[in-house]
């Protein structure tokens, strides 16, 4: 990859990280309980907005609005149920029965997920020793910051959903990528955003979902991540179509790591500093050993 690449990719990566700390924050601010329904309905409005930002981008900057070509309509139908409505339904819902540290180790799974899934479904894009040891060194740091003693368990309401969830998110990521240069990063990922959010917004207000109080640091909150799912999406649609999504799966696990470190800077929860610096550090050696110059030896 380009150097240009693997900053917009951590980039990417560094904005979904930042998510975690201002989701709390915001949702403590606007006074909503952890009810799935108010999940929905914070989700969906962050989203909503996100596509609305990009619709108000399109009308400046092209002075036109988002159009989605008569053939690729139902490509990016499927794109927004796996990669909004599916994703963030499957996720909301596991993270409400399963403990946060564990969180970050099955949504982190998308790296490893793309890894060895990828070959499935591009013919260019095989397994190599490298992908496998990079990715799994790179796992190993988000284990890292995650375990704390207790070890891991399956639940079918928890841990299982937020799987589920990861393999929409992957899933939607082959399906961009298929779309190649058939429609433009924005505009898939306006309508994406704008309707997937909806639905997630219907549903979050059908099921009794609303703020609890409105403020302006609760506001703020919501407009920071409405805007970063916007950058962070388009951006990562627009990576999909110029590198091998092998190459990019692996720097979805700096999102956890920074997450967790935001968390305990700006949240105030608990910092190992020694503990964090090897995770970030192990992170980075296998987004190295993954993105390093390709050999011939390949698995499959």
């Amino acid at each position: 990859m380009a150097i240009s690449g693997i900053l917009l990719a951590i980039l990417c990566n560094v904005l979904w990280g930042t998510a975690i700390p201002f989701i709390k924050i915001g949702t403590k601010a606007l006074e909503l309980s952890s009810g799935i329904e108010n999940q929905f309905f914070f989700a969906g409005l962050r989203f909503f907005l996100s596509g609305v930002m990009l619709f108000a981008y399109s009308l400046i900057k092209e002075k036109k609005i988002p159009t989605i070509k008569k053939e690729n309509r139902l490509n990016v139908f499927f794109i927004m149920l796996l990669g909004t409505i599916l994703q963030y339904g499957f996720m909301y819902a596991g993270l409400l029965n399963t403990k946060s540290a564990d969180g970050n180790i099955f949504t982190s799974l998308s790296g490893f997920f793309t890894v060895i899934l990828t070959p499935f479904f591009f013919k260019d894009d095989h397994f190599t020793i490298k992908k496998i040891v990079g990715v799994l060194i790179g796992l190993s740091g988000v284990l890292l910051i995650s375990l704390k003693g207790t070890g891991i368990y399956l639940s079918l309401n928890g841990e299982v959903l937020l799987i589920i969830g990861t393999l929409c998110f992957v899933f939607s990521s082959f399906l961009t990528k298929k779309m190649g240069n058939k429609e433009s990063a924005l505009n898939i990922t306006a309508y994406n955003l704008l309707l997937g959010g909806l639905a997630l917004l219907v549903t979050g207000i059908a099921m009794g979902g609303k703020f609890g109080k409105v403020t302006v640091s609760g506001i703020l909150c919501l407009l920071y991540l409405a805007l970063l799912s916007a950058l962070a999406f388009t951006i990562w649609a627009y990576l999909l179509k110029i590198y091998k999504a092998s190459s990019l799966g692996i720097f979805n696990l700096v999102n956890p790591v920074v997450g967790t470190i935001l968390a305990a800077l700006v949240i105030g929860e608990e910092l190992e500093p020694l503990k964090y610096i090897s995770a970030l550090l192990l992170v980075s050696i296998g987004i190295i050993i993954i993105n390093s110059k390709e050999k011939k030896t390949q698995i499959s």
